[in-house]
């Protein structure tokens, strides 16, 4: 069984009803979904005209003015549709196919107002209620529920954590939409596009139908997509025409194209003959270029790998060139055209996406770390809450939903609010099962749950402390191994990492060309600050982060940084800086390399 739910933004006009009609001869589903049919009345000549004889059930919602309207028409021979009942925004009916088990059908148009949203979620609820066993809720709901549902940054974050509750406290999972990341645009010269047409199901009628199919189809008459669902599909991978860019250089190209340009003079319709004409020239532009140009693909390939083959030899990654894209830092538009024609590759900005991670020149903003907490939140639904006992839901909480963002904490420092909000949804599903909690239903503070179970608690991980623990390597290696590739750069670690780093480690000075006089702990495992905490005060921090130890020694040049001589009013704490330093450091020259040694 088949089912198409579509938003034609109006049924008014007669090009409107020819196009959904020639949509509905070429493909015979059981069940039509329409939705902004505009029409305060619909009646058997609509459906007849709109969708063919063959659908003679139907039930309709009338529009309200000139916004909304729905209306549900079934091939009865296929599928038969019983106790509709129509609320404000949306039609329920009982599915019952001809083979398959029945389940419920709630086809909702969302409003445009935040306040009749609500309204809309709280008569969904309260009508899955009425409505046990397997359920659908399908159609436009005009919110996004993920920060990914929408190309900008522009967000409604309080809608779409309204629009999270709803789909966890009904128990409900989306079904993957196929063949494109969004569903509406507004169809400007920079467009806006959400994925706003979307389809939920309860876990029951997941079960009944594990083999359904949600897909996205193209249309030229609306500003929405239609939806296509398979009860039963398998999947059947056909083989796309590329065009290569080097065949307009070939000769004959030229002449190519209008050989394979060719259809016949029966076919009238210009859509239907457009698209004729077009598979004839890619079937004919393939088998020419496959003749003009022996072994394409082994060429291509040998090109690639000499291209990026510095890059493979100094990060022993194995490339994958059909997943390869080029980004560009601070260039103009003629190095991109450089790179296009050297490498024919899509071409990204920053941030980008590397081997699972956010990278970018510029400190991520909110919008690039909110796909990641959503993510994490993901792996927390709402219909386990009623499978999963609480000693299950302290392995998924720590086993699974904590370890997913250490990938991220391995190389960047995650801002305060979006450690907090992981903390508050796994702290609410761990205590009650549920998006969010109130403070008297948790036994104990979390900050107690995350201790160690040596203290007594149950060693839930701490984000903030495992992300600072994980960064902490890559300050080590940056002082024990020289032959990192990045060694050289200015990695900036963070404050709390660098701090971290030098309350647990110590030196040892040899030559003192590696330890930084004012901030590593070289005197006796100590540094400046814990001997001398009014001096330090007095030193640039461009001078704290660079002034080595042979450097400052040398003719007591460290008296220099903070603006005294060593017989100024500083030379107590000169003679104590100096009494405390080791016999190695106090020579000019040290015999032998500083060594950093666990404190």
């Amino acid at each position: 069984m088949e089912m198409v739910c579509w938003n034609v933004r109006g049924l008014n006009s007669p090009a409107k009803k020819d196009a959904l009609r020639e949509l509905a001869d070429s493909m015979k589903v059981a069940i039509w979904c329409i939705l902004e049919t505009k029409l305060v009345h619909v009646d058997t000549y609509i459906i007849m005209r709109c969708l063919g004889p063959a659908y003679d059930g139907f039930a309709y919602l009338p529009s309200s003015d000139t916004r909304g309207g729905i209306f549900i028409a079934w091939d009865s021979s296929q599928v038969l549709i019983s106790n509709t009942v129509l609320d404000s925004n949306f039609i329920t009916g009982y599915v019952s196919p001809r083979e398959g088990q029945p389940w419920w059908l709630s086809v909702v148009y969302g409003p445009q107002e935040d306040a009749q949203k609500i309204t809309m979620m709280e008569e969904l609820t309260a009508r899955r209620g009425l409505c046990p066993g397997p359920w659908m809720a399908v159609g436009d709901f005009n919110m996004i529920l993920n920060a990914l549902d929408k190309n900008n940054s522009l967000l409604d974050r309080r809608m779409m954590g309204h629009f999270k509750r709803f789909v966890d406290d009904n128990a409900l999972k989306e079904l993957f939409l196929h063949g494109r990341r969004f569903t509406w645009s507004n169809e400007r010269e920079n467009p806006t596009m959400t994925k706003i047409d979307r389809a939920l199901v309860s876990v029951d009628w997941e079960l009944a139908y594990p083999e359904c199919l949600l897909q996205a189809l193209s249309t030229n008459t609306s500003d929405h997509c239609p939806l296509f669902l398979s009860m039963e599909d398998q999947l059947q991978p056909r083989k796309r025409f590329r065009f290569e860019l080097f065949w307009v250089k070939l000769d004959g190209f030229l002449d190519a194209v209008p050989e394979g340009w060719t259809c016949e003079e029966s076919i009238t319709d210009p859509f239907v003959r457009l698209d004729v004409l077009l598979r004839n020239c890619a079937k004919h532009l393939t088998a020419w270029g496959q003749r003009k140009v022996r072994n394409i693909k082994i060429q291509i390939a040998t090109a690639n790998m000499d291209a990026l083959s510095i890059f493979g030899e100094a990060s022993a990654l194995r490339v994958n060139f059909t997943k390869s894209a080029a980004v560009l830092i601070r260039s103009d538009e003629e190095d991109e055209e450089l790179v296009r024609q050297v490498l024919p590759w899509q071409m990204e900005k920053f941030p980008v996406k590397y081997l699972g991670l956010k990278l970018g020149i510029k400190q991520l903003m909110r919008s690039n770390w909110q796909p990641i907490v959503d993510s994490v939140l993901k792996l927390m639904p709402g219909w386990q809450r009623g499978v999963v006992t609480r000693p299950g839901h302290l392995i998924l909480v720590n086993q699974v939903v904590r370890t997913r963002p250490t990938h991220h904490l391995i190389v960047a420092e995650a801002p305060k609010w979006a450690l907090e909000k992981i903390d508050k949804g796994c702290r609410a599903f761990f205590w009650a099962g549920t998006e969010e909690i109130q403070g008297g239903k948790c036994a104990v503070a979390w900050k107690r749950v995350c201790r160690p179970k040596e203290l007594g608690s149950l060693g839930v991980m701490d984000l903030y402390k495992q992300g600072l623990a994980l960064r902490l390597r890559w300050e080590w290696l940056n002082w024990t191994d020289n032959d990192r590739p990045w060694q050289g750069l200015n990695l900036d670690s963070g404050k709390d990492v660098i701090k971290a780093f030098d309350s647990l480690v110590k030196w040892n000075v040899g030559k003192g060309s590696q330890v930084l006089f004012w901030r590593d702990r070289w005197i006796n495992g100590s540094n400046i600050s814990e001997i001398a905490p009014l001096l330090i005060r007095k030193v640039r921090k461009q001078v704290v982060n660079r002034r080595k130890v042979n450097e400052a020694l040398l003719f007591h040049a460290w008296t220099q940084d903070y603006g005294c001589n060593q017989h100024g009013g500083a030379a107590p704490v000169h003679k104590n800086v100096g009494d405390n330093a080791p016999n190695g450091a106090k020579a000019k020259h040290g015999g032998c390399s500083d060594l950093v040694v666990g404190g």
